[in-house]
C-alpha cells in the first residue's frame, strides 16, 4: 500500500502567457493511493502473478480547456 499527497503552484505560463493566462488559478491539492497484491503460482507460463489498483483525487486541478477554434486557457476543476 502507498500514498502520497502533492500540491502544485500554477507554473509561470498558466498565470501569465500573454493574452490568455489566468491570474485567478488556485494551486492543485491531490491525494493518491496505490495497492498492490503479487501471486505466487507454480503454473508453466508464469512464476507471479500481480494486481494493482490505484485511486486519485485531485482538488483544483489547473486545464487548459479550448477557449475557443484556436485559442485555449487554463482554469481549475
Amino acid at each position: 500500500l502507498e500514498y502520497s499527497r502533492a500540491y502544485r503552484f500554477p507554473s509561470a505560463n498558466d498565470l501569465f502567457w500573454a493574452p490568455f493566462g489566468n491570474p485567478d488559478l488556485n494551486p492543485e491539492h491531490s491525494h493518491q493511493v496505490q495497492l498492490q497484491y503479487t501471486f505466487n503460482t507454480e503454473s508453466l507460463f508464469w512464476d507471479q502473478i500481480r494486481l494493482a489498483s490505484f485511486y486519485k483525487q485531485v482538488k483544483d486541478w489547473i486545464l487548459w480547456a479550448p477557449l475557443n477554434d484556436l485559442f485555449f486557457r487554463p482554469h481549475n476543476i
